[in-house]
């Protein structure tokens, strides 16, 4: 259902906050249009796969895999055209706020996958 929402949508920014392993980011960047910006949001964006030696179909990558410091595999995972933008942090931290502000540019998220900690309760 909501895969049905996100292509009947066609959003042209999409972000996910809480990127884990990338796999409903690899989703939305199948999804999404050639032009899209995607912005990945996680505490440690290098956990995303795919990573060197990790497993992956055919149909989402079949290229050569390397890791970066800006999250793992997720630049494997965008379509051609695609921009992919990785920021690492917490969301509630403020300057992880400034940076997704930053990179916004005045733009807006046209499509917002909230995936973070599921705790009830939060410490720091």
């Amino acid at each position: 259902m909501l895969a049905t929402l996100f292509h009947f949508l066609q959003p042209k920014v999409v972000m996910e906050a809480g990127v884990a392993q990338g796999a409903s980011l690899s989703a939305w960047c199948q999804l999404a249009p050639p032009d899209a910006t995607i912005i990945a949001l996680d505490r440690c964006l290098d956990d995303a796969r795919p990573r060197p030696r990790d497993p992956v179909h055919p149909s989402i990558y079949n290229g050569p895999l390397k890791s970066t410091s800006q999250g793992g595999g997720i630049h494997h995972l965008k379509q051609k055209g695609q921009t992919m933008i990785g920021i690492n942090g917490w969301t509630h931290d403020p300057v992880v706020q400034e940076q997704v502000r930053s990179t916004l540019n005045g733009r807006t998220v046209d499509f917002l996958f909230h995936d973070c900690s599921h705790a009830s309760r939060m410490t720091r």
